[in-house]
């Protein structure tokens, strides 16, 4: 018997370095603050690539060359919550209509393309059609970005904010489903014509 082909998954968008720093103790305001450092590949399309890859399947990943300048720094509180989020992002703008252009060729090969916001919202209008089209939230305040390509959209991964500010721009063209997490409350699947909640595995 022949052997099935695995879908061809290709990641675009965001890779860059997340760096952590965990307060020690309460922060105290114009003094030197001990934190605990921790630091890993960031870029919701790079650590999507890498999560399909360990599991086996034939992803690969388009992004903007290596820059050290490109990181997200997130300081949180000694229990964990995030107090700032500093972004050095601005070289994102690269990811615009004339980066899908000259990825063109390779993108028509996919069998599904997985686009983060990260990429402009002209790039996302401008992923080839035929691959069939994942897009994952980064941020509230990059969901417009997607509005190009909603309504030919398979999957729409966000959290609730993320869902919530989507609503504000009042498009009437959803994508066929999207996965809404709410946190402790589970996830909420969105389908044409309906939706379905499911608890959390985490909840008491």
């Amino acid at each position: 018997m022949p052997v099935s082909r695995q879908p061809k998954i290709i990641c675009d968008g965001g890779n860059h370095t997340a760096l952590r720093l965990r307060l020690k103790a309460s922060i105290k305001m114009g003094e030197s603050n001990p934190v605990k450092a921790t630091s890993r590949p960031g870029g919701v399309a790079n650590i999507v690539h890498l999560a399909l890859r360990i599991l086996g399947h034939d992803t690969s990943l388009l992004c903007l060359p290596p820059d050290p300048a490109r990181s997200y720094i997130a300081v949180e509180n000694e229990n964990g919550l995030l107090l700032h989020g500093l972004a050095s992002l601005e070289s994102y703008q690269q990811l615009n209509a004339s980066w899908i252009a000259q990825k063109s060729h390779e993108l028509k090969q996919a069998d599904w393309i997985v686009a983060d916001a990260n990429c402009m919202a002209d790039a996302i209008a401008a992923i080839p059609k035929g691959p069939r089209l994942a897009m994952i939230a980064v941020s509230p305040a990059k969901m417009a970005h997607f509005l190009p390509a909603l309504a030919r959209a398979d999957w729409l991964f966000c959290n609730r904010a993320e869902w919530a500010e989507l609503g504000k721009h009042g498009s009437s063209d959803p994508p066929k489903n999207s996965l809404e997490t709410r946190g402790a409350n589970g996830c909420r699947w969105h389908f044409m014509g309906g939706r379905k909640d499911f608890a959390s595995p985490f909840s008491p």
